[in-house]
């Protein structure tokens, strides 16, 4: 990446949701400086082999390139740090426990350079686990198979087709019907896989001539996974298969998965949530570090674009109509420049921004539309429902994953509805009470 010097440069290097490579250091802006040098800190001192780190936020506040940019040079004196983007392998709409671990023993051999190894040791557990369900003599359902499902003996027939090897990796995420079979096999006994994959781990520890190091993993993209169901198997239910993984971690949660998430007793949690308002349910409102986050998201923009290409109001437009989340801000300022472009300007001026507010807004609006409901109560109250319904929780969390709202966890948790819709909201709550 360049730093931009026309108008057709920055609708390019705004266009997409690639977070920034460590290639890309120059073009960086650090917004959680002090979580992260926190976040360090617990890494360097940490002693336990295990040790699981967690971090959360709004999708699209930066997540991904803030962990890119965690190993420093002491970090890396001690830990062989590999982040895998789940989300090359898994779904955000069908994701298990089983795929996890999968995926992981999959990436650490690729990094040790030992796969086919990987794939012998994943048929002679299938071999195993059929052999099992051989020896049983009728339909059993004490076996849990995707989240309590039943295994019916005598299929194993219908396995014979399946081998761990690339070709089943290569069509994992879009082939349905060899998932199943997967988990079929291999939730006869989870513990088995967690123990290969561990096998893996110190596999590659001992091959890279690294044993005075340990491997450790980031396991992004997590806080994508869509469907309830698979978040409450995989971070409650089965969370201890992936926290006994023998390596430390860090490991991406979705954010309205923390309501129910005991920072009792696991307090290594990471949110990374950027606010550009103060809370409206606290006492005092904090405008210090309100202000230092404007001026960092300003910079975002500043470190990609020569000076004079973006009006200051135009940059100060588009960080408020941002909300604090980075990948609205980086999609205001590329639909700006297509207006830009369109228009026959030679820079980006406040109109142009306003014109990209109204392309997003219309994006959002039918989401909107549906769930009017809650999208008035967070807006007059910063809120949830005093007592909510299932019906309230799944629309809320929704709400969140569409980005319709933002979520913040300084002080009492509080919610905001997405600056874009804002007055659409206004707007509809009038209609409805009248």
């Amino acid at each position: 990446m360049q730093k931009c010097t026309n108008i057709e440069e920055i609708a390019r290097a705004f266009d997409g949701q690639k977070p920034l490579s460590v290639a890309e250091r120059d073009f960086y802006v650090s917004i959680y400086d002090d979580k992260i040098e926190r976040l360090r800190t617990e890494i360097l001192i940490n002693r336990i082999p295990t040790k699981t780190f967690y971090v959360c936020g709004q999708l699209g506040n930066g997540k991904s390139t803030a962990l890119a940019f965690v190993p420093n040079e002491k970090l890396e004196e001690k830990n062989s740090f590999l982040n895998i983007g789940c989300m090359d392998l898994i779904q955000e709409e069908d994701t298990d426990i089983v795929d996890l671990l999968l995926f992981v023993g999959l990436k650490v051999a690729e990094k040790g350079g030992f796969v086919e190894e990987y794939f012998t040791q994943l048929n002679d557990l299938k071999e195993l686990n059929l052999g099992k369900l051989e020896q049983s003599s009728e339909s059993t359902s004490d076996i849990d198979f995707n989240r309590g499902g039943k295994v019916e003996v005598g299929a194993k027939p219908s396995f014979f087709g399946l081998s761990f090897g690339a070709s089943l990796f290569a069509g994992y995420k879009i082939n349905k019907n060899d998932r199943e079979k997967v988990r079929r096999i291999l939730y006869v006994d989870k513990t088995k896989l967690k123990e290969l994959i561990n096998t893996i781990i110190h596999r590659y520890e001992e091959s890279t001539f690294q044993s005075e190091k340990s491997l450790f993993l980031i396991l992004d993209d997590l806080e994508k996974i869509k469907k309830a169901e698979d978040i409450e198997s995989i971070f409650f239910s089965n969370v201890a298969l992936l926290e006994s993984l023998e390596c430390p971690k860090i490991i991406t949660i979705p954010l309205f998965a923390i309501r129910d998430y005991s920072t009792s007793s696991k307090p290594n949690l990471f949110n990374l949530t950027t606010r550009v308002t103060t809370n409206p349910l606290g006492n005092e409102h904090e405008d210090g570090e309100v202000e230092q986050n404007i001026e960092a998201l300003k910079n975002i923009i500043l470190h990609r674009v020569n000076a004079g290409l973006i009006t200051e109001d135009a940059i100060s437009k588009a960080v408020k109509m941002s909300g604090g989340n980075i990948r609205q801000l980086i999609n205001l300022i590329y639909q700006a420049a297509i207006s830009a472009i369109v228009s026959g300007g030679e820079k980006i001026i406040l109109q142009h921004i306003e014109k990209a507010v109204q392309n997003l807004k219309n994006n959002l609006a039918m989401s909107a539309a549906n769930r009017i409901y809650i999208l008035s109560q967070i807006h007059r109250t910063h809120k949830q429902f005093s007592k909510p319904t299932d019906e309230d929780q799944t629309s809320l969390n929704n709400c969140i994953k569409e980005t319709l709202v933002f979520s913040y966890h300084n002080g009492e948790p509080w919610y905001e509805v997405n600056p874009l819709i804002q007055k659409t909201i206004e707007v509809y709550s009038k209609n409805s009470d009248g």
